[in-house]
């Protein structure tokens, strides 16, 4: 009995001092294998598991075998990220991209990222997470988060044909609203613009700027291809800025913001005309209605 009391306190005392460790988060491609021929376009899902943490940023780098697979094109749509920091571009046979969840994910399929690789030559190899890869905690502190990776085979020996990377994409982009920000430890403390949204179905191809002091719609020759973030031309905020984003499939989405540095009425010149041709509308109708002439 006595040694009994024994072991069952060192098993209490194992307990107690043992620390509750949560599993490690894991970053994996699926399919987890693909055998495809030459001339293919394969199709190739960044995912992350945290089904026992709550993730919400992440620095990732996507090695391939370069000499059987070219990087096609990638799409974030459906992707857990709101927010690039580092919008996905290929490296020395790797695609790097670092983007922001606000708020964290905490799931075991959360989509990252689709890579599309046209397979080049015959041939066999490894895609794999480098050791760069990481992923920060939603704990307000920035901890770094316990990571696992797990790797994709792929034989291009075979004649197999995978699914094609075409979407049928006919829905915008999501709706955003670009901001305005100045700090005077950034971009000489000029005047900048920050912009993002998502497209859940081709995924965002890029964006475009246009600063117009006119009042009714950009001109067509005034767009330019920018990124967020975009030093502003007008520095005095006193024109229109309309940004848009357009998706893989050319659907755009167009986002506006008003002058900051004009008078009031100046602005809303709209409102005031509308305004006006309502008082006299009423006045009309109070005219008929009593069979008076005001004018």
């Amino acid at each position: 009995m006595k040694n009994k009391n024994i072991i069952l306190k060192i098993l209490i005392l194992l307990v107690v001092v043992s620390p509750f460790k949560t599993e490690a988060s894991r970053l994996y491609f699926e399919p987890a294998s693909i055998s495809a021929g030459v001339g293919s376009v394969v199709k190739v899902q960044v995912l992350l598991d945290s089904s026992s943490e709550k993730i919400n940023a992440l620095e990732v780098a996507v090695k391939y075998p370069s000499g059987v697979l070219r990087l096609k094109d990638w799409n974030d749509g459906n992707s857990i990220i709101n927010l690039w920091i580092q919008a996905p571009k290929t490296e020395k046979g790797a695609v790097i991209f670092q983007g922001v969840i606000p708020g964290g994910y905490q799931g075991a399929k959360g989509l990252l990222l689709t890579l599309n690789f046209e397979v080049i030559s015959r041939g066999s190899g490894t895609v794999t997470f480098e050791k760069t890869t990481q992923a920060l905690l939603n704990d307000g502190r920035g901890t770094s988060a316990a990571l696992k990776f797990d790797e994709l085979s792929i034989d291009t020996a075979g004649d197999l044909k995978t699914n094609s990377s075409n979407i049928e994409d006919e829905t915008a982009p999501e709706d955003f609203l670009p901001i305005i920000s100045r700090d005077p430890n950034l971009l000489d403390n000029k005047h900048f613009l920050v912009f993002a949204t998502q497209d859940k179905g081709s995924g965002v191809d890029h964006y475009e700027v246009s600063e117009d002091r006119g009042i009714f719609k950009p001109k067509p020759d005034n767009w330019i291809v920018a990124g967020s973030p975009f030093v502003l031309r007008d520095q005095d905020l006193k024109s229109w800025i309309f940004v848009m984003a357009v998706d893989k499939n050319g659907n755009e989405k167009i986002a506006f913001l008003s002058p900051s540095n004009i008078p009031f009425y100046q602005q809303s010149i709209f409102v005031v005309i509308t305004c006006i041709i309502l008082f006299f509308l009423l006045l009309l109708s109070i005219a008929r209605y009593y069979g008076k002439k005001i004018f």
